[in-house]
């Protein structure tokens, strides 16, 4: 981390309890339920903090808890003794999206090595008594991919509503309550009606967008760089009239002009002079999609030949900062070489330039782009 501020304040980003039984052998939480219905299976607890899709259906089955995967920090036992709350529940199609169908929860203690069996009643969910208005924006994130890299390639779109901590509301660790997905990005607007079987929780609304660039060594065929958009915005966790609209897409920068030791790389494959005997190369950058930023992650590939045309890539360093300027090692930047810079640019920490990563605004967003390639003489 490279930063102006003369302190910094970082936390750390947890939910749930922070002790924890940790296991290291199979241990098995059994559900037996009634009546029999159908649906793809997640197991969910809170107090240790955990959301897994098993890949079973139906009313019965079981996990071992070892693959439970935790949403915040260590993997942990659940001990009912400590609130700790698990929820079986199944999920299905509803109207163009995916939510949750049958519910119940259990207050378990596990040991490890053991089997336990949670037997109750699934409650089957037949009046979705909350909903948003989720107007998801996915060709607008690819077009704004593609004022950056016109060749973007559109890739994965989804949207979500998901159950998160309420009072610390953070983009992490959330429940998943309903989704949707399209084959192709889109704009269009979904009505999601939904429950939250979660208490003290409060709503997320957020979309993913993915795409891909080709980014080539010299004149060699290219390779696959991720370009990728994420927006999460609270909704209204109370209306039951579809009247809340979570109109999702990013403003935030995309990153692509920059200058290296001073030299502006404005065209691919674009040679480098560094400063003798510098011990760090000063790269900046500018926005050629205008918008807010409030802290940049740099990542610094190199890119080769792989022997049959094509294009291999490694990464060599990782960089945050809050300004848009980066001191990479000279000793990283090597003769001959040729390289190309991944910008990450984050909002929602708006006091990040003061050095304060704990104070967390909305819309929370990030977005992936990339500079021209260039090479050090």
């Amino acid at each position: 981390m490279q930063h102006f501020a003369p302190h910094l304040e970082l936390a750390p980003d947890l939910a749930g309890r922070v002790d924890r039984a940790e296991l290291t052998k199979q241990t098995t939480l059994a559900f037996a339920q009634t009546p029999a219905l159908s649906g793809q299976v997640t197991v969910a607890s809170t107090g240790v903090w955990t959301e897994t899709i098993t890949g079973a259906s139906g009313s019965s089955s079981s996990i071992n808890w070892l693959m439970a995967r935790s949403l915040s920090g260590k993997l942990g036992l659940l001990d009912a003794n400590k609130f700790d709350r698990v929820y079986y529940l199944l999920f299905g199609p509803v109207l163009g999206y995916s939510a949750i169908t049958a519910y119940a929860s259990y207050d378990v203690t596990l040991v490890e090595n053991t089997q336990l069996t949670a037997s109750g009643t699934l409650t089957s969910v037949t009046n979705r008594n909350l909903c948003v208005n989720v107007a998801h924006q996915g060709m607008t994130e690819i077009d704004r991919m593609k004022m950056v890299h016109p060749s973007t390639t559109a890739g994965a779109h989804s949207w979500q509503l998901q159950a998160v901590p309420g009072r610390d509301i953070t983009p992490n660790f959330g429940f998943m309550l309903a989704v949707g997905t399209a084959m192709t990005p889109t704009n269009a607007a979904t009505a999601m009606r939904y429950i939250n079987p979660y208490p003290g929780t409060t709503v997320l609304a957020s979309q993913y967008v993915s795409g891909k660039v080709s980014i080539g060594y010299m004149t060699n065929s290219g390779t696959d760089f991720l370009l990728d958009a994420f927006v999460a915005l609270p909704a209204d966790p109370t209306d039951a009239s579809c009247a809340t609209e979570a109109l999702l897409h990013t403003t935030a920068a995309l990153q692509g002009d920059i200058t290296v030791a001073g030299t502006a790389v404005d065209a691919a494959d674009k040679p480098i002079t560094l400063p003798a005997n510098a011990p760090n190369i000063i790269v900046t950058w500018t926005a050629k999609v205008a918008g807010p930023a409030h802290d940049y992650t740099v990542l610094l590939h190199e890119l080769s030949d792989d022997g049959v045309g094509g294009t291999t890539r490694e990464s060599r360093g990782v960089f945050d900062t809050s300004e848009p300027r980066v001191m990479i090692p000279a000793s990283l930047l090597q003769s001959g070489h040729e390289y190309v810079l991944q910008f990450w640019t984050l909002l929602g920490y708006p006091n990040a330039a003061a050095g304060d990563y704990t104070t967390l605004t909305y819309p929370f967003e990030y977005t992936t782009s990339y500079s021209q390639t260039f090479r050090i003489n």
